[in-house]
């Protein structure tokens, strides 16, 4: 370790440099060969690739650990889609349980409900997004999964269509035109 300044007390500018040994281990590279080292291959998309794994690997043994980690990757922005769109559909009904604080039950059951219509609309827009582009690569799982996705907006639009129509029933007909 090198220190620049008190270790003891470091301040603005100060520096903290730690050195450390790595052990030759056996290693296994995925690359271009060029002279004496390796360089990044380039593949048909344009991107470039240089792995490193430690321990004996096979090349497919390799690409199967890329492709996992792709894999939980997708996953990973697939979820984090999916909160996003809750957030938002959230933040777009939090008004109208702040609207209805008046009265403090009101509130917190129309925030649970906009909680809920959130949820059902984030993940039934993503159950749709994720089977449309599944649809051609994985048709047996996209097609039940945009049949679930539909399902959840249909549900919510019901929903609202039913309670539209209840209250338009429950308010009283218009008085008659004085003239």
């Amino acid at each position: 370790v090198f220190h620049t300044g008190k270790p003891n007390s470091p301040e603005i500018g100060d520096e903290r440099v730690t050195f450390s040994i790595t052990r030759p281990d056996q290693v296994s590279v995925m690359g271009v060969q060029t002279g004496k080292t390796f360089t990044e291959y380039k593949t048909k998309s344009g991107k470039t690739k240089l792995l490193l794994y430690q321990g004996s690997l096979t090349a497919a043994q390799m690409v199967e650990g890329e492709e996992h980690k792709a894999k939980i990757l997708r996953w990973i922005l697939r979820g984090a889609g999916v909160l996003a769109m809750f957030i938002g559909f959230n933040l777009i009904l939090s008004p109208l349980s702040a609207f209805a604080d008046v009265i403090p039950l009101f509130g917190s059951l129309l925030g649970m409900a906009g909680s809920l219509i959130s949820l059902l609309l984030a993940t039934g827009i993503s159950f749709v997004v994720i089977a449309v582009s599944w649809i051609t690569f994985r048709p047996l799982l996209g097609i039940p999964l945009l049949i679930l996705g539909c399902g959840c907006i249909v549900m919510i639009v019901m929903k609202l269509v039913k309670g539209g129509k209840q209250r338009n029933l429950a308010m009283p007909p218009p008085p008659p035109p004085m003239v």
